[in-house]
C-alpha cells in the first residue's frame, strides 16, 4: 500500500507556477482571507445548506475545510449541500491525481448522506468531471456546475427522485386498524 500524506500531494500542485510571473507575488496577506470558519454555520436558501470559499485559501486549508464542512453537514443531517468556490482566487490548478484524492475523501465525508453539488468556474471544472467520477465511485452523489441555479437546481431535483413512491394502495386505505376498509400490510 502506497502512503503519501496531504502537505507532500499539495506541494506538487503548488510547485506547478503559473504562466504570469507577478500571480505568486500577489498572494494576499494571511489575515485578509475571506474563507469560512470552522464552526460551518451554514447559510440556507429553499432547504438546501451552502458553503462558500472565497478569496485566497491555500490548497490545504481549502482542502480541510470542505472536508470539514461535509462533515458537518452530514452531522447535522444535512441532506443537500452547495459548496461555491466559484469566488476562490486559483493560483495554480488543482492535477487530476491531486482532484481524485480531493474528492475521495470528501466523498467518504459525505458518505451516502450528503448530497453534493460543487459550484466552481468553468475554467476550472475538468471537462471529464474526472473529480466528479471519483466522488461517485466512493459512494457520494455529486455533481459539478458553474452556475448556482444550476446546482441548486441539481439538488432540488436530487432530492425528489430519493422520495419514496407512495403506494396507491397505502394512500386509499384508512390509516388505523379501528377503521372500516383497514388494509393490513401483512
Amino acid at each position: 500500500m502506497i502512503s503519501i500524506d496531504l502537505a507532500s500531494l499539495l506541494a506538487g500542485v503548488a510547485m506547478a507556477a503559473p504562466a504570469d510571473p507577478s500571480v505568486s507575488a500577489r498572494r494576499p496577506p494571511a489575515n485578509t482571507s475571506t474563507d469560512a470558519s470552522d464552526e460551518h454555520l451554514f447559510e440556507t436558501s429553499d432547504g438546501v445548506a451552502i458553503f462558500r470559499l472565497q478569496g485566497y485559501v491555500s490548497p490545504e486549508r481549502r482542502f480541510r475545510l470542505v472536508k470539514s464542512a461535509i462533515a458537518s453537514a452530514k452531522a447535522q443531517l444535512v441532506r443537500e449541500l452547495l459548496i461555491d468556490i466559484s469566488k476562490l482566487e486559483w493560483f495554480e490548478t488543482p492535477s487530476v491525481s491531486m482532484r481524485h484524492f480531493m474528492f475521495r475523501e470528501w466523498a467518504r465525508a459525505a458518505g451516502a448522506v450528503v448530497r453534493l453539488a460543487f459550484v466552481a468556474k468553468t475554467e476550472t471544472i475538468d471537462p471529464e468531471k474526472i473529480e466528479i467520477i471519483a466522488a461517485r465511485n466512493f459512494g457520494a452523489t455529486a455533481e459539478m456546475f458553474s452556475s448556482e441555479t444550476e446546482a441548486m437546481a441539481w439538488l432540488h431535483e436530487q432530492c425528489e427522485a430519493a422520495k419514496p413512491p407512495r403506494s396507491p394502495i397505502a394512500a386509499s386505505a384508512p390509516a388505523y386498524p379501528d377503521s372500516p376498509g383497514f388494509v393490513s400490510g401483512w
